[in-house]
């Protein structure tokens, strides 16, 4: 445990970890959460129409859906892809995001402040979004998975 607490790293009283993203979170991330697999994100696709929340600041974290696996940034800044929902092939470039830290935890965890800072008004509005955008990639949305909140700015 001793890597672990050598990086900045929080847990709080729900046991929930923040991260700080340095390099090597992910090999923090695999220490803390075991045998739970880790997916590397080396970029970050948003649908273009959140775009004006993000650069208003009324959209300052992204919820990254994992399934059986935990998502992690690659590095703190990242390309960003604007998408377009219903249009799998639209991926237009958009410069880079920083992603200074994120927290991990259940699907079923997500509550009021996390629909808050990601744009939402409540938590199950929040949810909603998350299972219209993963279910038709990755099946049906598992309360017990894994989810990364992305703290974001656009540079």
């Amino acid at each position: 445990m001793a890597f672990v607490e050598s990086y900045e790293e929080r847990k709080n009283e729900s046991g929930i970890y923040t991260f700080i993203n340095t390099p090597g979170v992910d090999m923090i991330v695999e220490q803390v959460y075991g045998d739970v697999k880790v997916r590397l994100d080396p970029l970050l696709m948003l649908y273009e129409d959140l775009l004006p929340r993000v650069l208003a600041g009324k959209k300052t974290t992204t919820v990254r859906y994992g399934g059986d696996r935990i998502r992690v940034p690659a590095m703190q800044e990242v390309p960003l892809y604007l998408t377009r929902r219903n249009d799998a092939a639209y991926k237009q470039p958009h410069g880079k995001i920083v992603i200074p830290g994120f927290t991990i935890k259940k699907f079923s965890q997500l509550d009021e402040k996390d629909a808050m800072r990601d744009g939402y008004t409540t938590a199950q509005d929040l949810k909603d979004a998350i299972a219209r955008i993963y279910e038709p990639i990755a099946g049906p949305v598992d309360p017990n998975a894994w989810v990364s909140i992305y703290d974001i700015k656009i540079l």
